[in-house]
């Protein structure tokens, strides 16, 4: 019996201790943490600029694209060229171009 409450006094010394160690070294990691930065409009307006596509990326806008087949066929007459028929099925047209 005396063996097993000296063994209890022990670990819950230990734990003690134990829980202050980890407590001093969380509270020391977020002192040397950076400050979170303000997050304002001048803030979202640069992370919007940067989440931009780039040139490359939106080389897809620069395809002449007819606003219907009528005008394509028109187009095409005039021009001498077939007509690329593109369909969309409103998933990401990012992802899931022909």
């Amino acid at each position: 019996m005396m063996m097993s409450k000296h063994l209890l006094h022990t670990a819950a010394g230990f734990l003690a201790v134990l829980a202050c160690t980890v407590a001093a070294i969380v509270i020391r990691v977020r002192a040397d943490e950076s400050p979170i930065p303000k997050r304002d409009a001048a803030w979202v307006d640069k992370r919007v600029e940067e989440w931009q596509p780039t040139k490359a990326e939106r080389a897809f806008d620069e395809i002449g694209w007819a606003k219907d087949l009528s005008e394509a066929r028109r187009l095409a007459e005039e021009h001498g060229r077939p007509i690329f028929l593109f369909t969309y099925d409103g998933t990401d047209l990012a992802c899931y171009r022909c």
